[in-house]
């Protein structure tokens, strides 16, 4: 088999992983949102895999503790990511703490889904060919240099 099929066998593969989360995410195949929030535009309720738990819980230490950090850190996260700032149904495929993870919007409800290791490669390479990549890694490998966190986005992470 040549390079090229096993190239396009891996987007095949990943694109039907997407295809799979957001079936799941339209269906309501989800339990109780993990974090529920109100903002200008209504209440948001994010909806995040088991594997993401970790994720929640400091974000929502930091909602709990600093609401006005939050609401920074959201802003800035949303500005990055346009595909997913503007409530309309949207994707976003985010490098953050070594994961990579797929979020997904409609409305007011956001689907977060932790990529298997066998399909970052190839979920970031859609998520380059759409403009729908952002690498939140403080130090990058050089991969997607432009689709490095913006510096106020880093500064607010860092905080």
């Amino acid at each position: 088999m040549s390079i090229e099929c096993l190239r396009e066998a891996a987007m095949k593969t990943a694109t039907h992983y997407m295809a799979d989360c957001a079936n799941a995410f339209l269906h309501g195949k989800r339990g109780p949102a993990s974090l529920v929030y109100p903002t200008g535009r209504g209440v948001v309720s994010l909806y995040a895999c088991e594997a993401s738990d970790y994720l929640v819980a400091y974000f929502r230490s930091i909602y709990e503790r600093d609401p006005e950090r939050f609401y920074r850190l959201s802003r800035e996260f949303n500005h990055a990511q346009s595909g997913l700032s503007n409530g309309a149904p949207g994707w976003a495929v985010t490098r953050f703490v070594g994961h990579l993870f797929l979020s997904l919007r409609w409305g007011n409800e956001i689907s977060v889904h932790k990529v298997p290791l066998q399909l970052r490669e190839s979920v970031i390479a859609l998520g380059l060919a759409q403009g729908c990549y952002l690498d939140c890694t403080f130090v990058t490998n050089g991969l997607a240099a432009d689709h490095q966190m913006p510096q106020e986005l880093a500064a607010e992470l860092a905080s």
